[in-house]
């Protein structure tokens, strides 16, 4: 498999259309899901290779290593999310994967007449209907498909270490923990994540703690010092540092923008 970079996201919800799909390997602490409505391609998660055609649907689980090939011109419906939206179910979805992750939904109609609604949703409580609606697309999408324990390969070790990564940040933590409570030898963990990732483990750590702080400084108004504190940074200084070389500007500058974009 192909390098592949991890993508952290600032929304707990993104809904969007595009015309085609990403071929960069990729993964995220989040559910991604695609309904092919008009085009197809060749999507890969993990060792999968799937061909996927006009009305097909497509999920990867949290952490999961996924991309698309081959893609031509079309109408993608493109889903990701938060497992803290789905209801009791974050553990499900960090702890298990698909046994396949294609899933033809001619025989579940209610999936797309879902997926419409999703991208119809107005008014004043918009938010609460688009969660509402995506509890029931996973619903159903769970009762039609098998789960299976994410197992002892390469990339699921791999993404066992990014799931105690991603439970974790926030706290002080180390290789020497990791390695500890998963039993891997720190230069194993080391190794995992230089090869399939490209980065090191502090890298790693830091786009997670990153990746919340954003979450934080376009939703609340806390001080940058308690966003700092809260995920995870020793010093406001090394937040700074991180915050800038992961994403290009400041705290500041990122809550500022996000402001002027949200009130255009």
């Amino acid at each position: 498999m192909k390098k592949a970079i991890y993508e952290p996201k600032s929304e707990a919800i993104r809904i969007q259309k595009a015309p085609t799909l990403i071929p960069t390997p990729h993964f995220h602490k989040e559910i991604e899901i695609v309904y092919i409505k008009k085009g197809g391609c060749t999507a890969y998660a993990d060792r999968q290779c799937i061909t996927l055609k006009n009305g097909e649907l497509f999920i990867s689980f949290p952490n999961q290593i996924h991309y698309y090939e081959n893609t031509s011109f079309g109408d993608y419906y493109i889903i990701i999310v938060n497992p803290s939206v789905f209801f009791e179910l974050k553990e499900t979805l960090n702890g298990s994967i698909p046994a396949e992750n294609s899933i033809d939904p001619k025989n579940h109609k209610c999936i797309t007449e879902l997926l419409e609604n999703l991208y119809s949703a107005e008014g004043e409580f918009k938010n609460t209907v688009i969660a509402g609606i995506l509890n029931q697309i996973i619903g159903n999408l769970l009762s039609n498909m098998e789960l299976k324990p994410r197992i002892k390969t390469d990339n699921s070790t791999l993404q066992s270490i990014l799931t105690f990564c991603n439970d974790n940040f926030t706290e002080e933590i180390s290789l020497d923990d990791i390695s500890n409570n998963l039993h891997l030898s720190k230069y194993h963990i080391s190794h995992l994540l230089s090869s399939k990732l490209d980065m090191s483990f502090n890298t790693c750590i830091n786009m997670l703690r990153v990746d919340m702080a954003c979450d934080l400084l376009a939703t609340t108004d806390k001080k940058t010092a308690d966003i700092s504190e809260e995920v995870g940074f020793g010093s406001i200084r090394s937040f700074n540092r991180a915050f800038l070389k992961i994403t290009g500007t400041t705290p500041l500058k990122y809550r500022t923008r996000y402001k002027l974009q949200k009130n255009k």
